[in-house]
C-alpha cells in the first residue's frame, strides 16, 4: 500500500524510515510541490529547535500545545492542509519538549496549530521570547534590486526587539542575507511562504534561499535592540545588492 507523505516524513523526522520509506520520501518532495513545501518548513523548524538553548516554558504552553490536538480532533472532517496529517504526532512531541524546558515555540508552534501567520499576541511567550503587548516602532526600510531578483525590507524595533520584514522576488535562484549584531538572537522566521527553499542560522546572521516569491518576518531579541543596525545583502544571478534600511 502506498503510504502517504505525512507517514513517509514522520518515519524520516523519527529516524524510523526504511530505504524503501526514503526512497519513496525523495520521489515523492521531487514531484509534488505541496510537499516539498511541507517538508522544506519542518526542516526549518526542526533545525530552529535544535539550535535553541534550553529556557523555562511558560506555564501555559503545554495545556495550550494539548488544546490544539483537541481542537485538531474536532476539525477532522474538514479538508487537511499538507501538514494536517502530521500535527497529532508534532504536537505531542513538542508538548514533552516544552514540558522538559525547550521553548523553540514561535517557529515550530506555528507548525504544530497549523497558525502560520500568528500575530505576537498570539504566540506564546517564555524565556528570551518577545513578551506579549511589546510595541514595535518603524525603524527604516531599504529596495534592494540585483537584476532578476527584487526585495523591500521594512525593519520595526523596540527596546527588547527587532523584526526584518522581507518581501521579495526573484525569477530564479535568489539568496537574501539578514546581517545583524551578534549581541541579538534570533527568535522567530514566521510566516514562511511555499518560495523559501533553505534557511540557515548563523551568530549574527541568517540566510535565506528562495525562488519566486518570498514573504517573511525574522524576529530577532535583545537589549537595545533597536539601537543596533540590520545590514541586507541580496544575491541572484545577475548580481549582489546591499543595504541598510533607513528611516
Amino acid at each position: 500500500m502506498r503510504e502517504s507523505f505525512e507517514e513517509l516524513a514522520n518515519a524520516a523526522l523519527d529516524g524510523t524510515a526504511t530505504p524503501d520509506q526514503r526512497r519513496a520520501l525523495a520521489a515523492r518532495l521531487e514531484t509534488d510541490a505541496r510537499s516539498r513545501a511541507a517538508w522544506t518548513a519542518l526542516e526549518i523548524a526542526f533545525e530552529a529547535l535544535a539550535r535553541t538553548r534550553p529556557v523555562a516554558p511558560p506555564p501555559e504552553l503545554k495545556a495550550a500545545v494539548m488544546r490544539a490536538i483537541h481542537e485538531d480532533r474536532a476539525v477532522r472532517s474538514m479538508a487537511p492542509p499538507p501538514l494536517a496529517g502530521m500535527r497529532r504526532g508534532l504536537a505531542l512531541r513538542l508538548a514533552s519538549a516544552f514540558a522538559a524546558g525547550c521553548a523553540a515555540g514561535i517557529l515550530v508552534w506555528t507548525l504544530a496549530t497549523g497558525n502560520r501567520g500568528a500575530t505576537i499576541e498570539h504566540l506564546p511567550a517564555g524565556g528570551t521570547m518577545l513578551p506579549p503587548g511589546q510595541s514595535l516602532r518603524p525603524l527604516g526600510h531599504v529596495t534592494l534590486d540585483s537584476g532578476t531578483a527584487r526585495a523591500i525590507v521594512e525593519t520595526r524595533g523596540g527596546a527588547s526587539a527587532i523584526e526584518a520584514h522581507i518581501e521579495a522576488h526573484a525569477a530564479g535562484a535568489g539568496e537574501m542575507i539578514v546581517e545583524f549584531d551578534p549581541a541579538l538572537e534570533v527568535q522567530a522566521l514566521d510566516p514562511i511562504q511555499v518560495g523559501l527553499l533553505h534557511v540557515s542560522f548563523a551568530p549574527g546572521r541568517v540566510t535565506l534561499e528562495f525562488s519566486g516569491d518570498l514573504r517573511c518576518a525574522i524576529r530577532l531579541h535583545g537589549t537595545h535592540a533597536d539601537e543596533r543596525s540590520v545590514h541586507v545583502v541580496m544575491r541572484s544571478g545577475n548580481g549582489t545588492a546591499k543595504g541598510v534600511p533607513k528611516p
